[in-house]
């Protein structure tokens, strides 16, 4: 499990970068994120004040005994990752988290093996946070994945 974990915090550090830059103008721009804010374990937006900050977590609900047990019989560990983008104008961060995750995503289609480091990579889902715990200058994305292999 941590194995495939270290691997995605590799692969976002030396991949994303080329996508961000691709969707990123002037008026949007896209920062990398730093590894100092590639935060493995925890969701804490307050504590992490910079933008951007990305959070990989293990799945809550995916996480029961028969889950666990089923995911080491086939190789695969579902997790959970939080993009959060803060300080500029609302439609901006709007636009941005939005960039950010349609990066993520197009990195990981286009990356489905994070150069050969597990089988497979697949992003099951995404969910749109337009504020968190009613701060309306955070936004977040959240994107639901399983990696195999």
């Amino acid at each position: 499990m941590e194995e495939k974990i270290d691997s995605l915090k590799t692969f976002i550090l030396n991949n994303y970068k080329d996508y961000l830059d691709q969707a990123a103008t002037p008026e949007i721009p896209l920062p990398m994120v730093k590894e100092s804010n590639l935060v493995l374990g925890e969701v804490d937006p307050d504590r992490y004040t910079e933008s951007p900050v990305i959070f990989i977590v293990p799945d809550e609900e995916a996480y029961s005994l028969e889950t666990m047990e089923a995911e080491e019989e086939e190789d695969s560990l579902t997790l959970e990752l939080y993009i959060k983008v803060c300080r500029n104008t609302s439609e901006k961060l709007y636009r941005q988290v939005l960039r950010y995750g349609a990066c993520f995503r197009k990195m990981i289609q286009d990356h489905f093996t994070l150069g050969g480091a597990v089988t497979d990579t697949i992003i099951r889902s995404s969910e749109y946070f337009p504020a968190v715990e009613g701060a309306s200058g955070t936004k977040i994305i959240k994107l639901s994945m399983e990696i195999r292999g």
